[in-house]
């Protein structure tokens, strides 16, 4: 797959011997929808504050398995709102042939159809991996599939306002910023200042 080059797969396929709906592929990671075997990711990742606290959570959530199995089961087959994991290709394969860690998350939320207008949420969740342009890449590749594969005019971004690299990421997606939300800042795109990579 040569740069810049975006695939959505919303039917079913086939990787890696799992079936995988509503992929959007990019050259270095596959974004897909959560599944059960992904809860203890998020779990840790959630309870983490280092990984939590650029988005206002220094001590991490707290959350249980058991709370976030009944999350799930609410969100897990909505297309759109559903969470996605984002995953490097060059680590969907171990040797032994299983599907190794996830390095993040995102996902769509506050989709108003009528309106034409989605929020985006992502985080890279490996501190290790941080700085190393893929917030870049799974921001730019789910603003991607807003404006083509979902069809609104407007996608938003609500990052805190101490977080300075994900601003900058933001920024470098073709993002401004546009006001505040919940303590945060409001970032937004539309798809006529929009130029697809």
């Amino acid at each position: 797959m040569s740069p810049g080059v975006l695939t959505f797969l919303p039917f079913g396929v086939v990787f890696a011997g799992l079936e995988m709906k509503n992929l959007i592929e990019t050259e270095r990671m596959l974004i897909r929808p959560v599944r059960a075997d992904d809860l203890a990711h998020l779990v840790c990742w959630w309870n983490d504050g280092e990984v939590m606290r650029h988005v206002g959570f220094p001590n991490g959530l707290g959350i249980t398995m058991e709370k976030l199995e009944a999350s799930w089961k609410k969100w897990k087959d909505d297309p759109v709102q559903c969470r996605r994991i984002i995953c490097l290709k060059s680590e969907m394969i171990s040797e032994s042939g299983c599907v190794t860690a996830p390095i993040g998350e995102t996902n769509f939320h506050d989709y108003q159809p009528d309106n034409k207008q989605v929020e985006i949420g992502i985080k890279i969740c490996r501190p290790d991996l941080w700085g190393q342009g893929y917030g870049t890449e799974a921001l730019a590749a789910m603003t991607r599939y807003a404006f083509e594969a979902l069809g609104v005019d407007r996608v938003l971004l609500n990052p805190s306002k101490t977080n300075a690299r994900i601003i900058r990421v933001n920024k470098k997606c073709g993002y401004r910023i546009i006001g505040e939300k919940h303590g945060g800042l409001l970032m937004g795109l539309r798809k006529v200042t929009w130029s697809s990579p």
